[in-house]
């Protein structure tokens, strides 16, 4: 899914580049929106946090590694309306 956003990565990034810019601190995946903008933000921040994820699950499948522990954290929060 294409984003029009600068914390995402580039379509051709790979899962290292991804590990280094999925958690972003200033987004809250867990609080209420006030405005469609910051809706959309916070889905397009939780899509972006779940294609990490299946990258690092790609590439390890245990899936037990800090990186992946710090994106299911932040997925932990997120319930999608």
């Amino acid at each position: 899914m294409p984003h029009g956003n600068a914390r995402c990565c580039p379509a051709g990034g790979t899962a290292s580049h991804m590990q280094m810019h999925a958690i972003n601190p200033s987004l809250s995946l867990s609080a209420p929106t006030n405005n469609p903008l910051q809706e959309q933000m916070r889905e397009d921040y939780a899509a972006q946090l779940q294609g990490a994820e299946r990258e690092l699950l790609q590439q390890n499948p245990s899936g037990l590694g800090r990186q992946e522990q710090a994106i299911g954290r932040e997925l932990n929060g997120y319930t999608p309306r």
